[in-house]
């Protein structure tokens, strides 16, 4: 069977998108389909999979590219780049089987193929609550759900990352099946030793360091964060901010001007845990602005626990549940403020080894990907049925 998994970027950063490629690679033909990007390979081989990066004669780049920002058009030019990604990837893999489509932009360029081949199978991997986002426009909200709504029926899997967004699915677009399969990371090798944070940041051996990993954008508590370590006298607690994002040059400037916080840059996947496990717990501030954000189930929280870390986080029902179930941390009703942080940094030794084993032992990539092999089965019998 020959799979194709669509994502409208230029994937050097998508570990979701590249765990489902791996395992789907192991028994079928996986090509990820990406965009093209500066510098980047159009053709590379991942692990167990095929990298296909479109390039386009209508993206903009160079002086034309900050032409359109200044006389307003950079973002109606994306339509143009869009229908010409959809005309190549079509073109290309309109003759694959299945394709994996990452997020609703990726959904309608699999619902455009299918106009062109009726028998293609398209399964929906839904990374957040797609009509639901951070910042995210009323209007723009509306069209999605009309979108997915409408076109929900030709999709023959939907894949959520949480409990709560897979109800929501069933119960707003009276989808039947919906697979849970969350984002969690590879266990952590017994080998990878831990980065030692205390040394490369020169922090004091007597200190405790918390760490926020994941992007630096709004509304992720990113500002909550360094309000509160403003607070912290620097000889007790630090924290180091590992990611990327809009938000980056706040996150340097704070740590150019106060000594117990510090930047990480974000770095390769397989590095991930290493940096992690440096800490001594781990800081989830997602703050619930949207339903996706309420809902959210993020990769941060397990690769956390895989590190075992014990967890402050904003009140999350999906994460509150998990932080419960296994005693592996808690929640700040009130948020991620000083006093909450310090406290929690009192009482890191509250939360046993025990908790941390078993989660580690259910809450892995391991495991998860069984429920990947099961729908890629179900996909591939009802292939055989056409």
């Amino acid at each position: 069977m020959r799979i194709a998994h669509i994502v409208l970027n230029d994937f050097t950063r998508d570990s979701r998108v590249q765990k489902f490629a791996t395992t789907t690679g192991r028994e079928h033909d996986a090509t990820v389909v990406a965009l093209s990007g500066e510098g980047l390979a159009s053709e590379e081989a991942g692990v167990g999979f095929h990298i296909s990066r479109i390039g386009m004669f209508s993206k903009p780049t160079g002086r034309l590219a900050v032409l359109l920002r200044k006389i307003g058009l950079h973002r109606p030019w994306t339509a143009v780049v869009l229908i010409e990604f959809v005309w190549r990837t079509v073109w290309r893999f309109g003759r694959h089987d299945v394709w994996h489509c990452n997020d609703i932009e990726a959904l309608l360029v699999g619902i455009i193929a299918k106009f062109f081949r009726r028998k293609l199978l398209l399964v929906y991997d839904c990374h957040e609550f797609e009509a639901e986002l951070n910042a995210q426009s009323p209007f723009k909200g509306r069209v999605i759900r009309r979108l997915e709504r409408r076109f929900l029926p030709w999709v023959s899997e939907v894949i959520t990352v949480s409990p709560s967004i897979a109800a929501a699915y069933k119960e707003r677009y009276n989808v039947e099946r919906v697979t849970l399969i969350r984002n969690v990371p590879h266990c952590k090798p017994p080998s990878a030793d831990p980065v030692d944070l205390h040394k490369k940041f020169d922090i004091p051996a007597t200190a405790r360091i918390a760490i926020y990993q994941g992007a630096f954008i709004p509304n992720r508590g990113l500002e909550q964060t360094l309000s509160a370590f403003d607070e912290i006298p620097s000889d007790a607690l630090h924290v180091v901010l590992m990611g990327y994002g809009a938000l980056q040059p706040m996150v340097e400037r704070a740590a150019a001007s106060r000594t117990n916080i510090h930047f990480q840059p974000a770095v390769p996947y397989d590095q991930i845990l290493r940096h992690t496990a440096g800490a001594d717990f781990g800081l989830l501030s997602v703050r619930s602005t949207c339903l996706s954000y309420l809902y959210c189930l993020p990769n941060k929280l397990f690769e956390y626990i895989q590190a075992g870390l014990p967890i402050l986080s904003n009140n999350l029902p999906d994460c509150a549940e998990i932080l419960a179930k296994y005693n592996v941390g808690e929640v700040a009703q009130d948020g991620l403020t000083a006093s909450a942080i310090k406290s929690f940094a009192q009482r890191l030794d509250k939360f046993p080894a025990e908790g941390f084993g078993l989660a580690q032992a259910e809450l892995n990539w391991d495991r998860e990907e069984e429920k990947v092999r099961a729908l890629y089965a179900r996909v591939e019998a009802s292939l055989g049925t056409r």
